[in-house]
């Protein structure tokens, strides 16, 4: 690692952060605040928390079981994971529940990663 580090400092940082299970300074700094005259659906405003924290935390992946257009789960710019596009970030499950449930879990045991599930 020592290697790693010096070669790459930055990215040595980051995995090191990553890996430490520590989020990076400001990650909240531009989490949306909502008044009584912002009225909305929970999911809409769920949504734009989501993505204000998946703007700094490059490590959030998720998905939703089938409606992630109604449920707002979509990590916009992420990407869709699939066998050909490994760096997405987000999944479409399908309606397969405790399939999303089981690749969410398993994919903890390899990647130090914040999940986000939203069944149908």
């Amino acid at each position: 690692m020592d290697a790693y580090r010096a070669a790459h400092a930055d990215l040595a940082a980051e995995l090191e952060r990553r890996v430490a299970g520590r989020l990076p300074a400001g990650w909240d700094a531009a989490l949306p605040v909502f008044g009584p005259k912002d009225a909305q659906a929970t999911r809409a405003a769920s949504g734009k928390v989501l993505n204000a924290i998946a703007a700094k935390l490059p490590e959030l992946i998720g998905g939703s079981a089938d409606l992630t257009g109604s449920n707002n789960t979509e990590l916009k710019g992420g990407g869709v994971f699939s066998a050909g596009a490994r760096a997405g970030r987000n999944f479409h499950f399908g309606v397969r529940e405790h399939g999303m449930g089981a690749a969410l879990n398993g994919s903890r045991c390899i990647a130090d990663s914040f999940r986000l599930a939203a069944p149908s």
